[in-house]
């Protein structure tokens, strides 16, 4: 279906507000691309291709310090220099997200405000096909976000139980290691929430 004008032309000047806030990641005519679409399916399914390819792009440069790790875990001056790098990401990228969208409590508060919304379309007998659209698209992500924050706090519990265990033998080099797997696994699920709230947030902003 197409747009009304008048709102699409509302969410352009919407994304090109974010794109001016959001510092690194996306590329430069990522939002200003969106002028090329006038159908809402269109235009969600290429935010939702943006944000995969934004977090598969932060994702591959975290993997790839997960395996200099590997490589270089008996050399403990070089795993404190990745460890150091990979401290240093997570300042840069993670604080300035929240701070900017307020991600932090993305699948308890922005998500049920947008369901709550979605539901008074649907009270209203609202017949769009936009708002059943996103409602079964944002369901199906914070599905997959709570999913991925139960297994990491799983994850959380057992790396720290290790570490924990290592501290009582004294063993800096196993503990630098787990310390740093312990902030890759936060790191890179941090990242995949904000790139999933990114469609999100960007679909609210149609809908208002």
């Amino acid at each position: 279906m197409s747009t009304d004008k008048n709102n699409f032309e509302k969410i352009l000047a919407k994304l090109a507000f974010l794109e001016s806030k959001l510092e690194k990641g996306f590329s430069s005519d990522f939002f200003s691309r969106l002028s090329e679409y006038d159908d809402v399916n269109d235009v969600f399914s290429y935010l939702m291709r943006g944000s995969q390819k934004h977090f598969e792009m932060l994702n591959n440069s975290v993997d790839g310090l997960e395996r200099a790790v590997k490589k270089h875990k008996k050399d403990f001056n070089k795993l404190r220099e990745l460890y150091s790098d990979l401290e240093e990401a997570s300042i840069d990228i993670i604080p300035f997200l929240q701070e900017q969208y307020g991600i932090e409590k993305f699948a308890s508060s922005q998500y049920e405000s947008l369901v709550e919304t979605l539901e008074d379309y649907e009270e209203e007998k609202i017949e769009d096909g936009v708002v059943k659209f996103g409602k079964s698209k944002i369901q199906n992500i914070a599905k997959e976000i709570r999913e991925e924050e139960e297994k990491h706090a799983e994850s959380v519990r057992k790396l720290l139980d290790k570490i924990e265990r290592e501290k009582t033998r004294r063993r800096e080099e196993r503990i630098l290691e787990l310390l740093y797997s312990l902030l890759a696994h936060d790191l890179k699920t941090k990242l995949k929430s904000t790139c999933l709230a990114f469609f999100v947030i960007s679909f609210r902003y149609y809908l208002y």
